[in-house]
């Protein structure tokens, strides 16, 4: 038999997705519902994936509880359930935290962690302030004078996690349906 031979391309001419591109497929996800414990979202690709429990930043994909609006939209949000952003990937949900952190408008990256902390774990919405702080500075060992734009980008993505765990990230279920009729077959 005749066998094929495959070269590898040159790596200069692999070509990988960018940040746009990426954001784009993930906008091509889509709401279909969105109920208590209950999140469905249809994929550029024709998967269903229902998640249900959990805590709403889990379900959403929203580590950092964004809220929705022009910030979370711009940023891959791909709808909301009241006050929260939705987002179709964890991934694009934990980009948009980092952008609005380390590189937005809102100049969060010139406070430290502990100004950062009193702004996003205030009492007013419902948070013990100190603990949140004192979680965060445990887990990833960081004072909180630390500047946030003088974090290496692992002290960042230490930084991300332990907000996210300290803000009661529960997993519940996710179930991936191949498509729709296989969704409505058994998924109800």
């Amino acid at each position: 038999p005749v066998e094929e031979v495959v070269k590898p391309l040159p790596e200069e001419s692999v070509v990988s997705p960018t940040l746009e591109e990426e954001q784009t497929a993930e906008r091509l996800s889509e709401l279909k519902a969105v109920k208590k414990y209950y999140l469905l979202l249809r994929h550029s690709d024709g998967r269903y994936e229902l998640r249900t429990g959990g805590s709403p930043s889990w379900r959403y994909n929203n580590p950092g509880k964004l809220a929705f609006g022009n910030f979370s939209e711009s940023n891959g949000a791909i709808g909301n359930d009241g006050p929260l952003a939705i987002f179709s990937t964890y991934d694009s949900g934990k980009k948009a935290f980092e952008t609005f952190l380390f590189k937005s408008d809102f100049k969060l990256s010139e406070k430290t962690v502990g100004q950062v902390i009193e702004k996003l774990a205030a009492s007013k919405y419902g948070y013990n302030t100190k603990d949140f702080l004192a979680s965060v500075l445990k887990k990833t060992g960081q004072k909180s004078t630390k500047y946030l734009k003088d974090m290496t980008v692992d002290e960042r993505e230490d930084f991300i996690e332990a907000f996210q765990e300290t803000d009661f990230w529960v997993a519940g279920n996710i179930t991936t349906y191949k498509d729709k009729s296989e969704f409505i077959k058994k998924g109800y």
